[in-house]
C-alpha cells in the first residue's frame, strides 16, 4: 500500500518539475509518511481480533465460555475472527450474549415479567392507592390517557434506574442536603413506590427491573455454573447490579478494555490499569438559583457560561439541561448571536412531524364540522397526495377557486360534491373520517395503518421513527383498554 502512494504522489511531483534537491527531500519525506501509516494499519488490531487472540494465546475451552459483547455486530465480528485464528470452517464457538445478561439472570427466579399493559395497570392501581400524588403530578392525570401515559413512562424508567442502581427507597434521606427541599415530595414518591411493589407482589407478575432486587448470589452461581471463563469485552459503564454480578464472577472474569490514552475504563470495575490517563475529577459547589422569569434564567445561565469560558473550561466540556423547550431556543439564540458553538440536543419533534401535521388537521376538519379552510390545508399536504396518487397541485388550485367563487365555508358531509366529484379525494376522506370515529384504540390503530401503508416512497428516519411512535401508542393503548376491561369485568 505504501509503495503505491509513493509511486503515485512521485509522478505527481515529476510532472510540476521542481528542482532536483526538491524532488529528494519530498521522495524521501513520502517514503517515511507511507511507511508510518502503513505501520499504523498493520499494528491496529480489531477489538474482535484482540478478544480471539486473548481466548486463542491463554488456551481458553471456547465451549465452556461465555463472551460478553457491547454489541450485536460484535458476535459475528468475532466469530469470524475465531475462524481466521485457528484455521477452520468448522468450530466449536464460546457463547455470546450482549445486553441481555439481566433478562437471562431473571429468567432463572421463575417469575412472570409483566408486558406492557400490566405495567400500567398496576402502575394505575398504584397511583390510586398511593395519598397526595396530586402534589407530584396533575390531579387529573388519572382519568385521561394521553397525560396518564406520559407520566407513567416518566415514573416507570426512574424506578428502573433505581432499581439497577440498587438504591434503597427506603434508606434514601431526604431532610438533609440538596434534595431537603423536596423532602414531601420524595416521601410521595417513595410511597408510590412502597404501593407499586406491593402490587407485583399481590398479581405475582413483576416489572423486569423489580426482579433484579430478587436475583442472589445463588441464582448467579445456577446461571454461571457451566462457564469456567467469562470475558467482558469493552464495557463504558456498569450499573451497580451489574457490578454485583461481575463481582461474584471475579474469579473466572476477564476484562478487555477499550484501547484509549483519554480514559481508563477499567476504573468501573475498581481495578487499575497501567498506561491510561485518569480523568480529573472537579470538585466545585452547587448553587441553587430561583430565577423568576426565563429572561432572568437566561441573564444567569449566559454569565456562568461566559465565567467558565473565560476560565479556560472548553465549550465542548460544558451542558446545559433544561426541560423548558422555549428556554433552550432563548439561550441557543442567544450563544449563536454571541459566537458560541452551541450542540442543541432534543428528542424527537413528534408534534412537528408533517405526519403528526396531518393527523392534527384531520382532527381539526372533523371537529370544526368540516371547515373547507382546513380542507384546504389537508389538500397541501404532501403525505396526502402521495397516499392516495393526486399528483401534482392543479386539484388543489381548482378546489380552492371553487371555495373562494361558491364562498362555501362549510361541507354538509363528507360525500359532498366537492369532495366526492374525484374518487381518490372522496377514498382519502372516508378513511380520515375512520381515523376521527374510530370506536377503540384497535380501530384506531387498524386505521391509522391503513393509511401509512400506502406511504410507499423513501423516507427518511424521522418519519419511520413517527410512525412507529403513533401506531405502537395506539397498539398500547389497545392493550392496556383490554386489560381494563378485563378488571372491570
Amino acid at each position: 500500500m505504501g509503495s503505491r502512494c509513493v509511486r503515485l504522489a512521485k509522478r505527481d511531483i515529476e510532472a510540476i518539475n521542481p528542482p532536483g534537491d526538491l524532488l529528494v527531500l519530498i521522495e524521501e519525506w513520502l517514503h517515511l509518511a507511507a511507511s508510518i501509516v502503513k505501520g499504523y494499519i498493520e499494528g491496529y488490531v480489531l477489538p474482535s481480533m484482540k478478544a480471539a487472540l486473548f481466548l486463542k494465546e491463554r488456551s481458553i475451552d471456547l465451549a465452556d465460555t461465555l463472551v460478553i459483547s457491547p454489541t450485536q455486530r460484535f458476535k459475528s465480528y468475532l466469530a469470524s475472527a475465531l475462524l481466521e485464528l485457528w484455521k477452520t470452517e468448522n468450530l466449536m464457538a464460546p457463547s455470546l450474549i450482549t445486553s441481555q445478561l439481566t433478562d437471562l439472570l431473571a429468567a432463572y427466579l421463575g417469575l412472570v415479567a409483566a408486558n406492557d399493559a400490566q405495567r400500567f395497570s398496576m402502575l394505575y392501581t398504584a397511583c390510586k392507592n398511593t395519598p397526595n400524588l396530586n402534589e407530584l403530578f396533575p390531579e387529573d392525570f388519572l382519568s385521561s390517557f394521553v397525560p396518564f401515559r406520559g407520566i407513567v413512562r416518566r415514573i416507570l424508567k426512574a424506578f428502573d434506574e433505581l432499581n439497577r442502581e440498587e438504591i434503597d427507597m427506603d434508606r434514601v434521606n431526604a431532610s438533609k442536603g440538596a434534595y431537603s427541599l423536596f423532602h414531601r415530595h420524595i416521601e410521595i414518591f417513595r410511597n408510590l413506590y412502597s404501593h407499586y411493589v406491593k402490587v407485583q407482589e399481590e398479581s405475582r407478575v413483576y416489572e423486569k427491573s423489580f426482579l433484579l432486587r430478587l436475583i442472589r448470589e445463588a441464582d448467579i452461581d445456577t446461571y454461571l455454573r457451566r462457564f469456567s471463563t467469562v470475558l467482558l469485552v469493552s464495557p463504558v459503564s456498569l450499573t451497580a447490579f451489574e457490578m454485583r454480578v461481575y463481582k461474584w464472577m471475579s474469579d473466572r472474569l476477564f476484562v478487555i478494555y477499550q484501547d484509549t490514552s483519554d480514559y481508563d475504563f477499567s476504573r468501573i470495575l475498581s481495578f487499575s490499569e497501567k498506561g491510561h490517563r485518569r480523568s480529573q475529577k472537579r470538585n466545585k459547589a452547587i448553587t441553587i438559583f430561583e430565577p423568576s422569569s426565563r429572561i432572568d434564567q437566561l441573564m444567569i445561565t449566559l454569565s456562568i457560561l461566559h465565567r467558565e469560558l473565560t476560565a479556560g473550561t472548553p465549550a465542548n466540556e460544558i451542558a446545559v439541561i433544561n426541560t423548558d423547550s422555549l428556554f433552550c431556543d432563548m439561550l441557543f439564540d442567544s450563544l449563536c448571536a454571541a459566537g458560541v458553538p452551541v450542540n442543541y440536543s432534543e428528542g424527537l419533534m413528534v408534534k412537528k412531524s408533517p405526519l403528526y401535521g396531518l393527523l392534527r388537521l384531520i382532527d381539526s376538519f372533523f371537529g370544526s364540522g368540516l371547515d373547507t379552510r382546513i380542507l384546504l390545508e389537508i389538500l397541501k399536504s404532501n403525505i396526502f397526495r402521495e397516499a392516495f396518487h393526486l399528483d401534482g397541485g392543479n386539484f388543489y388550485l381548482k378546489m380552492k377557486k371553487r371555495v373562494h367563487k361558491e364562498r362555501i365555508f362549510y361541507l354538509s358531509s363528507i360525500h359532498d360534491s366537492l369532495i366526492g366529484d374525484d374518487p381518490r379525494i372522496e377514498e382519502g376522506f372516508s378513511l380520515f373520517h375512520k381515523i376521527y370515529h374510530s370506536k377503540s384504540f384497535e380501530d384506531l390503530y387498524n386505521n391509522l395503518s391503513t393509511l401509512f401503508s400506502r406511504l410507499k416512497g423513501k423516507k427518511v428516519y424521522e418519519f419511520y421513527a413517527v410512525r412507529d411512535i403513533l401506531t405502537g401508542t395506539a397498539l398500547e393503548f389497545s392493550d392496556f383498554s383490554a386489560d381494563m376491561k378485563e378488571r372491570r369485568g
